[in-house]
C-alpha cells in the first residue's frame, strides 16, 4: 500500500509536470558532477526485526514477542551528486546535545552530528548542515556553481549561497522524481537492518 508521498504522487503528478519540465531545462546547462540531492530519513536504530527464516515443519512452534518497538529514532541526511561519484558525509540528528556515546573518553563520532528536541530536520538545523557539511563537502571537490534539488518541506527555507544554486521539487513528487527516494534510501535501510 502506497502511503504519505508515495500515495498522493500520481494524483500531483500531472499538476506538477510543466514545474519539473522547467526544473531538466535549468538542470541541462550543469554537468551531473555539479548536480546534487538531499534528504532526511528517519532511522529507527533500536527497532529489532520481527521476522525471520524458519523451516517449513517448525512454523508453528516459533513464538515472537507482543512487546512494543523501541521508538529509539535519529534522522539521517543524505547528500549525493547525480553522477553517484562523490558522496557527502552523511549527517546524523539526534535529540540528545551530547549524546553518551560521543563522550570524550571515547573515539569521536565520524559523521556530523546535530541535535534537535525532536530529532527532526528544522530551518535552523538544515541551515548548519548546508553551512558545515554541504558547502565545505563541494567546495573542496570543486569550485565550479553547483545545484542543489531538494524536496518541499518545510524545514528547506530560502538559502543562498554565490555558488550554490537550490531547486525544490513541487509538491508530492519527489518519490518518483527525486534520486535518493529511488531505492538508495531504502538500500541504506536494508544492510542497516542486516547488520543489526
Amino acid at each position: 500500500s502506497l502511503w504519505g508521498t508515495g500515495g498522493s504522487a500520481a494524483a500531483d503528478l500531472e499538476a506538477s509536470r510543466q514545474r519539473m519540465e522547467e526544473i531538466r531545462v535549468q538542470l541541462e546547462a550543469f554537468d551531473p558532477e555539479q548536480i546534487y540531492n538531499m534528504d532526511e530519513t528517519g532511522l529507527y536504530f533500536r527497532c529489532l526485526p520481527n521476522r525471520a527464516y524458519g523451516l517449513a515443519g517448525s512454523r508453528r512452534r516459533a513464538r515472537g514477542s507482543k512487546a512494543m518497538k523501541n521508538k529509539a529514532r535519529v534522522n539521517l541526511v543524505l547528500e549525493v551528486n547525480d553522477s553517484g561519484s562523490h558522496n557527502i558525509p552523511m549527517a546524523v540528528i539526534g535529540k540528545a546535545a551530547v549524546p553518551l556515546c560521543f563522550k570524550s573518553s571515547r573515539d569521536p563520532c565520524l559523521l556530523p552530528y546535530f541535535s534537535q528536541q525532536s530529532a527532526w530536520m528544522d530551518g535552523t538545523v538544515y541551515e548548519k548542515c548546508f553551512n558545515t557539511v554541504f558547502v565545505p563537502a563541494v567546495r573542496a571537490r570543486t569550485r565550479l556553481p553547483c545545484v542543489l534539488v531538494v524536496d518541499t518541506c518545510g524545514s528547506h527555507g530560502k538559502l543562498e549561497h554565490p555558488q550554490v544554486a537550490i531547486f525544490p521539487f513541487p509538491t508530492n513528487v519527489t518519490s518518483v522524481h527525486q534520486p535518493l527516494d529511488a531505492g538508495i534510501i531504502a538500500a541504506l535501510k536494508r544492510r542497516y537492518k542486516g547488520r543489526l
